[in-house]
């Protein structure tokens, strides 16, 4: 995830992804953790941590429910990515927003990286589809 192609231009560019992504317009097909994490940036910065996770889940059952895909929700996979954009903002407030934004997706762009702090079977399991649940590897301050 070093290529520059993969970066924002603008918080514009951020803006009216997450704008498209609440309004249902991505294709399912174009929503990629790329996607993911710039949706969980502009959410995080408008939210606290608790609330930033519940949006988040909120637009995210919305939208897969489009696609008749609502059981690909993953409420453990989902939360973590919203934690990470959370911690890296709270621990980097004197970066510009536009360069927060893309050292998230040079940073935390590697889609194995919460295979660091989870193990197969608890993210396997039920209960991390259905809820948000800590690690059992490494805890999630260690990401920053």
């Amino acid at each position: 995830m070093e290529s520059s192609d993969l970066t924002f231009t603008s918080l514009e560019e951020i803006e009216a992804l997450h704008q498209a992504f609440v309004n249902g317009e991505i294709a399912l097909r174009d929503f990629h953790h790329r996607e993911h994490l710039a949706v969980a940036f502009f959410i995080c910065l408008q939210n606290d941590k608790a609330k930033a996770i519940t949006r988040i889940n909120e637009w995210l059952n919305k939208y897969l429910s489009r696609y008749g895909r609502q059981t690909e929700f993953h409420a453990t996979i989902t939360g973590f990515r919203v934690v990470t954009v959370w911690q890296y903002l709270a621990s980097n407030t004197s970066k510009a927003l536009l360069e927060q934004a893309n050292d998230i997706l040079r940073r935390f762009g590697n889609t194995g990286l919460i295979k660091q702090f989870y193990s197969r079977e608890l993210l396997n399991s039920d209960a991390a589809r259905e809820d948000f649940l800590l690690p059992d590897l490494q805890p999630l301050s260690a990401l920053l």
